[in-house]
């Protein structure tokens, strides 16, 4: 699971925003299959008609998955510099020198951890909805730039050039919970998430095989991530506004979800210390994957070099999550089969122990030689940590 995709979940309840009302919410379980309660407003909720409007359920996964997708372009192209940017010694602690890679890594980490929690104050703002547009789009133009120009133009000040990766990551936590405020409140909710589950998974191989493309054919490596941030940046751009166009939920959609309400800073806090133990263990169980994940995302260039033999090519890295994306959008569709949230919340847990599980049994087949280097990336990396 990346960073990104984490939501305060607990016994199937799920803290969420409503985009149609331009208010937070409260979602009962995946997709609120259990819970049919009504509310006095359902009245109230325009209904708008959605025949002649390019608002289908493959029109938003497609634009929402590709906005989020593009958003790896310019994360993490830049562990895919040569190491002579990468192994500059950087800052100094406990008597050890840590190098840019390393402290890049840590400042990626330590600034989504750090964002989530405002991410979600905001997310559930009425604030955000009234400028849910303008403020995206903000957040995807200042985390690239704030990620790539330090590395075009501060050489010799890796410690900005770090605090750039910093800031950028905690912008770009606020991302992901605002795009799938598109996805809510429809009957194909779980099939629109499965999209942009699958989209984020295979983009950080697809990024980083850019990159090496790049570098490949001769482009400078400090003017790399700017270059391919940039060109996806305005992709990005682009898919969020198209959208933003698409229709809100139908009556139907509203229907099958029940009304939306808002949800207040007291109801927020009630909710969390009323399953305090839940929103622990899930976050904790979410911090240990998130730690899994992106030591292969961070290292991908090392981990894939030592299993194969030899540097990996662009034509490696592009297929390396494509077993993993497929895995991971057949596995949420077929959650969405489970209409009881408790159900589905359990199936969710023992898909991801499962994952753990095949990550040490293929390891293990790989190091008793049983398994080569290609067939270990393309199972376990592909799949496994997703």
């Amino acid at each position: 699971m990346p960073v990104e995709s984490f939501s305060v979940t607990s016994a199937g309840r799920e803290i969420e925003m409503s985009p149609h009302l331009d208010e937070p919410t409260q979602l009962l379980g995946p997709g609120n299959r259990s819970s049919k309660r009504r509310s006095s407003s359902r009245s109230s909720v325009p209904v708008v008609p959605t025949s002649h409007a390019p608002g289908t359920t493959a029109w938003i996964a497609v634009t929402a998955s590709l906005c989020y997708a593009f958003s790896y372009f310019w994360r993490y192209p830049i562990f895919m510099l040569p190491k002579e940017i990468l192994n500059i010694p950087t800052v100094t602690a406990f008597g050890k020198t840590l190098s840019l890679q390393e402290c890049i890594s840590m400042s990626f980490i330590l600034g989504f951890g750090a964002a989530k929690i405002p991410a979600m104050r905001l997310a559930t703002s009425g604030f955000f909805f009234r400028h849910r547009l303008a403020l995206l789009v903000g957040i995807l133009v200042s985390s690239m730039l704030l990620v790539t120009l330090p590395i075009l133009l501060l050489e010799g000040w890796e410690k900005m050039q770090v605090l750039g990766v910093f800031t950028s990551s905690f912008i770009s936590s606020f991302l992901y919970g605002g795009i799938v405020t598109y996805l809510e409140g429809r009957q194909s909710t779980e099939i629109m998430l499965a999209a942009i589950s699958a989209s984020l998974t295979v983009a950080g191989t697809l990024s980083r095989a850019a990159a090496t493309a790049l570098l490949d054919w001769g482009v400078a490596p400090r003017l790399m991530p700017l270059l391919l941030g940039g060109c996806c940046c305005i992709l990005a751009c682009i898919s969020i506004v198209i959208t933003d166009r698409s229709p809100r939920p139908s009556g139907a959609d509203v229907a099958a979800r029940s009304a939306r309400t808002a949800m207040s800073s007291r109801q927020q806090w009630d909710f969390v210390s009323s399953h305090a133990f839940g929103v622990i263990a899930s976050i904790s169980a979410w911090a240990g994957l998130v730690g899994l994940r992106s030591f292969r995302d961070f290292y991908a260039k090392q981990v894939f070099t030592a299993a194969l033999g030899e540097p990996p090519t662009p034509k490696v890295l592009a297929m390396a999550d494509l077993p993993g994306a497929a895995t991971s959008f057949v596995a949420l569709v077929m959650m969405s089969w489970v209409k009881n949230s408790q159900k589905a919340l359990r199936l969710m847990l023992v898909l991801c122990a499962s994952g753990l599980l095949l990550v040490v049994a293929l390891t293990w087949l790989l190091r008793e030689n049983w398994l080569d280097g290609i067939s270990w990336m393309l199972q376990l990396v592909g799949s496994g940590t997703v």
